[in-house]
C-alpha cells in the first residue's frame, strides 16, 4: 500500500471515528426524554469548578424599606363572592366559568379571588389572566402536588396574591422531573413559579417542597407580608428576580443552593433584597441571603447555617517562613472570590457547588461562577440596621462587594473565612458583635468602628484594613518585605477584644484610634504582630492594650497625640498572667490578662501624662518603671513608623534593627542593656527608662 493510501485510510478512520462519537453524543441526547428535565441529574453531571468573572454592579437602589401597597397588605377575602375551587384527590370542582378544568389542570383566566381547598394528589393551578388582571389565590387548607410540573404556575397576570387563610395549613409539592411541551421550554422551574409580581400574605402556613429546582420564584417582584413559610428545596429556596421584600413572617428554608435571593444583575435599580422584620431559620448549601445590588436588613431574628457551617470551610495554606519574615502569602478558601464575589445569576440559577441546567443538559450561567456559601452577600451595598443574628457559615458571614454598614443589632458569628468583609468600606456601630470563629475577623479596604462591644477570634488577622488588590498582590509578594497600601483602620469608639493567631490590628496603610478600648491577645508567632501597619498609627485617644509576639512588634507613631508604653520581655510569658499599670502612688490605672503567651506588651491610655512616673507589673512583679518623656516609652527600640517589616529579636538584642526593622537593639546597634526578666523576679525600678 502506498504512503498516500495509508494516509488517506488513516484520515478516513479518523473521520469515521469522529462521526461515530458525534452520532453517539447526538443519540445520547435524543434518547433522553425530549420534553422532560431532571434538575438533580443535571446537578450531578456538572461539577466543573467555576470562576467568577462578573463585574461588580454599583447599586442605584433608593429604597431603604420594603414598599407595600394596600393590596399587598390586604389578606381579607369574602367567602360569599369568591370563586371556590375544591380538590378531592384527582377530582377538581370550580364554581365559576373563569375556571377551566382539564386533565387535572385548573386554568384561571380572569381577575378575581379564588379560594382553593382540599387535596389535589396530581394536578396543578395555572393563572393565565389578562395583562391588567389582579388575581388572589386564597389557600384554605389546600394540598397540591404534581408528578409532572409546578403545582402553581402564574403564566400571565398583572399581580398575583397568594393569601394564606388564618389557621390554615397548605402544602405544595412538585415533581422531580418536569414535562415540558418542547425542548425550547424551561418554564416553570419552581414549585410556585410566577412570571408576574407575586405577593404572599395572610397568617396561615405554607409548606413548599421543591424536588425539581427552586421552591418559590417570581421573575418580577416578590413580596412576603406575613405567614409561616417552610421551604425544602433541591436548589434555591425563595427568589425574586427584580426584588424580594419581606415585611414579616416566620420563614424556614432548607435549600441545597441559595436560600433567599434577588437575581437581576442587569438593572442597577433592581436586584435588591429588603428584610424589614421576621424570624428566619436558614440552612443552605450556598448563600443564605444574596442580592445583586443592595441587601438591606432593618430588623429580624436570624439563625443561619451555610455550606455545612464553619467546620466545613476550605483549608487555608499560610506560607509564613516558620511564622517569620512577616510573610502572608496565603490561599484563601475556595468559596468564590472572598474579596470580589458576585454571582451572575439572572433567572434563579444557583451558586451552589453543582450547577442547575435549564433544560436537557444545556449549560446555565452558573458554570461561570464560583461556589459561594455566605450568610449575607451583596453585590454592591449591604446595610444592617438591627436584629439578632446567629450565623455559622463555611464562607464569609457578612460580605459586600462594595460597602457594608452595620448599625445596632446583636451578632454571633462563626465563619470559615471572614466574619465580616467589604471590598471598599465597612462601618460598624453595633450593640454587640461576637465573632467566635473566623479566618480573618473583620476585613475591608477602609474600616470605621464607632461603637459596640466587639469580640473577635481569628486564625489569621483580627482586623485587617486591606483592599482586594492588596490581598492578592501584597500577600503573594510577602507583604512583610515592603508592601504598602491605602488600607485605613479608624477606631472611634467601642470595646474591642481581639484574639488573633495572625496580626491583631493590621492595616496595609494606616491606623487611627480616636476613642474606645481595644484589647489584643496574640499572635504567638514572630511572623505576625499585635499591631501591623505600613505608614502611620495615630494614637489620638482611647485605651489600647496589646500583647503578643515580639518578632514584628510595632508601637504607635511618634507624632501621636497620646502617650504609650511598650515593653519587650527576654522570654515568652505565659498567657493568663495579668499585666497592670500603676501610677507613682501605687494606684492601679488599668490591667489586662492576655489569653495567649506573649513577649511584647504595649499600652496607650489617656491616663499616661507627660513627666509623670509609672510602673508596669506582670502579676506581682514590677517590670518597668518609667517617666513619660517620649510619645512612646519603651525598654528597647521599636518601630513607630511604617515601612518594610524585618527581623525582631529579644529585648536588648544584637542590634539588628536594620532598615525598617520592627525592633532590635538600640538605634545605634549597640544592643542597649535592659533588666534581666528571665526569671520573672524583677525588682522595682529595673530599667527605669527615666
Amino acid at each position: 500500500m502506498t504512503k498516500r493510501n495509508r494516509v488517506q485510510k488513516s484520515l478516513s478512520l479518523v473521520i469515521i471515528l469522529c462521526l461515530i462519537l458525534f452520532t453517539g453524543c447526538s443519540n445520547k441526547n435524543s434518547s433522553s426524554i425530549a420534553n422532560s428535565s431532571n434538575k438533580t441529574s443535571d446537578r450531578d453531571a456538572n461539577t466543573t469548578p467555576k470562576s467568577d468573572t462578573k463585574a461588580v454592579i454599583t447599586s442605584t437602589v433608593t429604597q431603604t424599606t420594603g414598599e407595600y401597597s394596600e393590596k399587598d397588605l390586604d389578606a381579607s377575602w369574602d367567602g360569599a363572592s369568591a370563586v371556590k375551587i375544591t380538590f378531592e384527590n384527582k377530582n377538581i370542582t370550580g364554581s365559576d366559568s373563569s375556571v377551566n378544568v382539564k386533565d387535572n389542570t385548573v386554568t384561571i383566566t380572569k381577575a378575581g379571588t379564588y379560594v382553593l381547598s382540599g387535596t389535589l394528589t396530581d394536578g396543578n393551578i395555572v393563572v393565565e389572566a389578562g395583562d391588567n388582571d389582579n388575581v388572589k389565590l386564597v389557600l384554605n387548607n389546600a394540598s397540591i402536588s404534581s408528578s409532572t410540573t409546578a403545582p402553581i404556575y402564574v403564566k400571565n397576570a398583572k399581580n398575583v396574591y397568594i393569601t394564606l387563610a388564618d389557621s390554615s395549613t397548605n402544602t405544595i409539592t412538585d415533581a422531580a422531573n418536569y414535562v415540558y411541551e418542547d425542548d425550547s421550554t424551561d418554564e416553570p422551574s419552581a414549585a410556585i413559579f410566577s412570571k408576574a409580581d407575586l405577593t404572599i400574605n395572610g397568617n396561615g402556613s405554607l409548606n413548599v417542597t421543591a424536588n425539581y429546582n427552586n421552591a418559590i420564584q417570581s421573575k418580577d417582584d416578590l413580596k412576603i407580608i406575613a405567614g409561616t413559610i417552610n421551604v425544602t428545596s433541591v436548589d434555591d429556596g425563595i427568589i425574586g428576580k427584580d426584588s424580594v421584600s419581606i415585611k414579616s413572617g416566620n420563614i424556614t428554608v432548607n435549600a441545597t443552593g441559595d436560600a433567599i435571593k434577588s437575581t437581576n444583575s442587569e438593572d442597577s435599580s433592581k436586584g435588591y433584597l429588603i428584610i424589614d422584620d421576621g424570624a428566619f431559620y436558614i440552612t443552605s448549601g450556598a448563600d443564605g441571603f444574596q442580592a445583586e445590588t443592595s441587601l438591606i436588613v432593618n430588623n429580624g431574628e436570624f439563625q443561619i447555617t451555610t455550606g455545612g457551617g464553619s467546620k466545613n470551610a476550605a483549608p487555608k495554606a499560610n506560607s509564613d517562613f516558620g511564622g517569620g519574615f512577616g510573610g502572608d502569602s496565603r490561599q484563601r478558601p475556595s468559596f468564590g472570590d472572598s474579596n470580589s464575589d458576585s454571582n451572575s445569576e439572572t433567572d434563579g440559577t444557583s451558586s451552589a457547588t453543582s450547577p442547575q441546567n435549564s433544560q436537557g443538559g444545556s449549560t446555565s450561567s452558573i458554570e461561570n461562577e464560583s461556589t459561594s456559601a455566605k450568610a449575607f452577600k451583596s453585590g454592591s451595598v449591604l446595610t444592617v440596621n438591627g436584629g439578632t443574628f446567629t450565623t455559622d457559615s463555611a464562607d464569609d458571614s457578612f460580605h459586600s462587594n462594595g460597602t457594608l454598614t452595620m448599625t445596632d443589632g446583636i451578632y454571633t458569628i462563626s465563619s470559615g473565612d471572614d466574619g465580616i468583609h467589604a471590598d471598599s468600606e465597612l462601618n460598624l456601630s453595633v450593640n454587640k458583635l461576637d465573632i467566635k470563629k473566623s479566618y480573618e475577623g473583620i476585613e475591608s479596604a477602609a474600616i470605621n468602628i464607632n461603637s459596640g462591644n466587639i469580640t473577635i477570634v481569628s486564625s489569621d488577622d483580627g482586623l485587617n484594613a486591606s483592599s482586594s488588590s492588596e490581598n492578592t498582590s501584597a500577600d503573594s509578594s510577602q507583604r512583610g518585605f515592603g508592601s504598602s497600601g491605602n488600607g485605613v483602620l479608624i477606631i472611634n469608639g467601642g470595646i474591642i477584644t481581639v484574639n488573633a493567631e495572625g496580626d491583631g490590628l493590621d492595616a496595609n496603610g494606616s491606623i487611627t484610634m480616636n476613642d474606645g478600648t481595644v484589647y489584643v491577645s496574640g499572635p504567638t508567632n514572630d511572623g505576625n504582630g499585635p499591631l501591623d501597619y505600613d505608614t502611620t498609627f495615630a494614637m489620638n485617644g482611647g485605651t489600647i492594650i496589646a500583647a503578643g509576639s515580639s518578632g514584628m512588634a510595632q508601637a504607635p507613631s511618634e507624632d501621636s497625640k497620646q502617650y504609650s508604653v511598650a515593653y519587650v520581655f527576654d522570654n515568652v510569658q505565659s498567657g493568663g498572667t495579668e499585666i497592670t499599670l500603676k501610677d507613682a502612688s501605687g494606684e492601679e490605672l488599668l490591667s489586662y490578662t492576655p489569653d495567649k503567651n506573649y513577649q511584647y506588651i504595649m499600652i496607650s491610655s489617656p491616663q499616661l501624662e507627660k513627666d509623670n512616673k509609672y510602673t508596669l507589673y506582670s502579676g506581682k512583679n514590677s517590670l518597668y518603671t518609667f517617666t513619660v518623656t517620649n510619645t512612646v516609652n519603651a525598654n528597647t527600640t521599636l518601630q513607630t513608623t511604617g515601612g518594610p517589616g524585618g527581623f525582631g529579636g529579644g529585648k536588648g538584642g544584637p542590634g539588628n534593627e536594620g532598615p525598617g526593622g520592627k525592633f532590635g537593639g538600640s538605634s545605634d546597634g549597640s544592643g542597649e542593656s535592659a533588666p534581666n526578666n528571665s526569671d520573672n523576679s524583677n525588682s522595682t525600678d529595673n530599667g527605669s527608662g527615666t
